[in-house]
């Protein structure tokens, strides 16, 4: 930065008005240099965070109990209920009888 003039004022002010501006620059690039970083606030932050978190958590676990029942639970209950429409009781003692299983009863054989 140049000003080439003579001692006049109009050539004076426009030096005053150049260097205020230089100095300006340098005095808002000093305060940002000597800044630190906010510190974060400590108070109230686990109420703030549970208060975000924690209707998303318990969403979340009824979505996985609702996945867990329907995915899981009512297949296996169908199951055993298919199982036990046709189960013989009986029948399958006395298969397991004739196969020499039990100790306690022979087979009919013998």
């Amino acid at each position: 930065m140049t000003i080439r003039c003579t001692t006049s004022p109009q050539c004076l002010e426009a030096f005053l008005v150049k260097y205020r501006k230089v100095l300006q620059c340098l005095t808002f690039a000093d305060q940002y240099s000597k800044m630190s970083l906010a510190k974060p606030v400590m108070r109230g932050l686990l109420g703030k965070r549970l208060r975000f978190h924690l209707p998303i958590a318990f969403a979340l676990s009824l979505m996985a109990a609702a996945a867990f029942k329907f995915g899981v639970t009512e297949p296996r209950k169908r199951a055993y209920a298919d199982f036990y429409k046709n189960y013989d009781a009986t029948k399958e003692f006395n298969n397991m009888r004739e196969a020499g299983i039990f100790e306690s009863v022979r087979p009919t054989g013998k």
